[in-house]
């Protein structure tokens, strides 16, 4: 059974466009949750290990540097966030066709819908 979501969620935000992460951080914050951003990999899992766990993670697939598909990966094994608790937000589903990140307990979002698939999946969560 998975562990109750704190009060104020703690999201774990990446995402490598800097307008992109600023909007999805106010909108989280407007949501009641409380965003810690990065905008890679590696200040992804730096906060990780320094401030982790966190409730949830919000990935970008395309990182300019590495894939999300390899940060998530990272986070579940550090421990960093709770299986089932991670989504993947891509313009570019076509990218993850044969992954196993679903088995994974990875929840993958279109970011054309963010706002309303976002919170389905604050709320399913």
């Amino acid at each position: 059974m998975a562990s109750a979501i704190a009060e104020r969620p703690s999201v774990l935000l990446v995402e490598d466009d800097p307008l992109q992460r600023k909007a999805l951080a106010r909108w989280l914050q407007y949501q009641g949750c409380e965003p810690i951003t990065a905008r890679n990999e590696r200040e992804a899992v730096d906060l990780a290990r320094r401030r982790g766990p966190f409730d949830i993670a919000v990935v970008d697939l395309r990182l300019r540097v590495s894939t999300g598909d390899s940060l998530v990966r990272q986070l579940l094994g550090l421990g960093a966030v709770p299986s089932g608790r991670i989504a993947i937000l891509t313009g570019y589903p076509e990218d993850l066709a044969g992954s196993d990140l679903h088995a994974l307990g990875v929840s993958v979002l279109s970011k054309a819908r963010s706002p309303q698939v976002l919170r389905q999946f604050l709320d399913a969560s």
